[in-house]
């Protein structure tokens, strides 16, 4: 007879039932349906004669369940069966902060979740220690402001400077001589102002949401991986064979091979002869050592040709079912659609038309400030330019540097780290054992119910825990 939820186990004969002492109330609680099969035999009348008694002194007041017929000899069976159970199953039973030699052979506590003080101060240093560690990565401080790698500095600094060139010659032309006809008001300003803001915000969102969706596609590609891993690794049955072994391991390095192909794809870095690539496709009959090679561009798509054709293999054998193959199926196809919405995103760049209007407008727009402020702001010009152009050129080159976000550039997509996080979850993966057996968890901890430090409510026990609370009712 075995146990179910750490809290019956069958007598012997009648349909007897097993005697279960409890601790106090706000300590162990009744939790868990106990077996039907030991109540559903015996009459009613019978189930009614529960009769609570047995106040064990260690532990306060108690619920015994006896036998219908209230023979002592039926829970000595059910004692005899329990003292049978393994060491690990009744170490599990033993509820912490509870001494052993109050569990007796008769006796069976719940097992509840009791916070540890020890695990408490533990993870109060852990986040006093560490928590410079747990933050956001997007981190920014006033050491920024002279930041210059992963800036647009460089790409801004010299058309900023030309255009103040151009602002400081058209002051000094004003305030020095009287040649100051070319001044103009500053209605030009407010006109073109709107233009310029309704263009560089289009371009911008337009760029980060190309960037956004690269991410998001990286992503979802990492999501399918990681389920044909799961699927490969723990769904196919090789049956000890060898050989199935093999392909199997060559099946996982085909998933990070993707990952890896794909990288390298949309970098036009084509061919397989990258260090973190080719020792991944070695076992492939192609891309063997000493062989010719063949010539293929879309290194992904190839990839994805031989993981179909082991998943075809595997149902052939009746290593998996059908269904695990439909799985299997659409987390591929998933992938490969990833690898379409990448090309999208590389191949399809912003309007060239758009691009180059915007250019032209803003190096109008800003050549022609000097005009609008020297009668006004006099030697600020030239400040006041070199501002403008530096903010107004770094816009639009924050939406040129995020707009392909999958090359070398510090703006661009960590593309490296993601496929080392995959590469290294895939490795722990083959580490681990391809069969794991629930039947041999043992009983697992129960978190405290909502109404700690008092007795159970009626709604929230199964029906032969309402017996049980009915019986203490009746008793006190």
């Amino acid at each position: 007879m075995g146990d179910e939820g750490g809290g019956f186990g069958g007598g012997g004969g009648g349909g007897g039932f097993t005697s279960t002492t409890t601790g106090d109330m706000s300590d162990h609680y009744l939790q868990g349906p106990m077996r039907e099969a030991a109540t559903k035999d015996a009459p009613a009348k019978e189930r009614r004669s529960i009769m609570a008694s047995n106040y064990p002194p260690s532990s306060g007041p108690g619920l015994t369940i006896i036998t219908p017929q209230g023979s002592e000899s039926h829970v000595e069976d059910a004692a005899s069966v329990i003292s049978r159970a393994s060491a690990d199953r009744r170490s599990s039973l033993h509820v912490p902060g509870t001494p052993r030699s109050n569990l007796t052979k008769h006796t069976i506590y719940r097992h509840f979740h009791r916070p540890s003080g020890e695990l408490k101060n533990a993870e109060a240093l852990e986040r006093r220690f560490r928590a410079h560690k747990i933050r956001n990565e997007a981190r920014y401080s006033y050491g920024d402001l002279l930041r210059v790698r992963a800036s647009v500095i460089p790409r801004v600094l010299v058309p900023a400077l030309l255009h103040t060139i151009w602002g400081t010659l058209w002051t000094c032309l004003y305030m020095l001589t009287d040649f100051r006809w070319f001044a103009i008001g500053s209605q030009l300003i407010t006109i073109l102002g709107v233009v310029i803001s309704l263009l560089l915000v289009f371009r911008t969102n337009t760029a980060y949401d190309r960037y956004w969706e690269g991410r998001r596609t990286w992503a979802t590609l990492v999501t399918q991986i990681r389920n044909l891993a799961r699927f490969v690794w723990l769904g196919v049955q090789t049956r000890d064979d060898p050989h199935q072994s093999i392909e199997r391991r060559g099946a996982m390095n085909l998933l990070l091979a993707f990952a890896v192909a794909t990288k390298h794809y949309l970098r036009n870095e084509l061919g397989h002869r990258y260090t973190d690539l080719h020792h991944l496709l070695v076992h492939l009959p192609d891309f063997r050592p000493g062989v010719a090679h063949p010539d293929i561009k879309n290194l992904p798509l190839e990839i994805s040709f031989h993981i179909s054709s082991y998943i075809a293999k595997c149902r052939q054998q009746e290593l998996i079912d059908i269904s695990q193959q439909t799985a299997m199926t659409n987390s591929l196809s998933a992938m490969v659609d990833c690898l379409t919405s990448f090309e999208r995103i590389r191949n399809t760049p912003i309007p060239l038309a758009y691009s180059i209007h915007l250019q032209q407008t803003l190096t109008v727009y800003i050549l022609a400030l000097p005009f609008q402020l020297v009668q006004q702001v006099y030697w600020g010009t030239i400040p006041i330019m070199f501002i403008a152009a530096f903010t107004l050129l770094g816009i639009e080159s924050i939406g040129g540097e995020i707009e392909n976000p999958f090359g070398y550039d510090e703006n661009d997509l960590r593309i490296e780290d993601f496929c080392h996080t995959t590469r290294e979850e895939l490795q722990r993966v083959m580490s681990r054992p391809t069969k794991l057996d629930p039947s041999k968890w043992t009983i697992p901890v129960a978190e405290p119910l909502p109404f700690f430090g008092a007795r159970p409510s009626e709604t929230t026990l199964t029906g032969d825990e309402k017996i049980i609370v009915n019986v203490v009712k009746d008793k006190h």
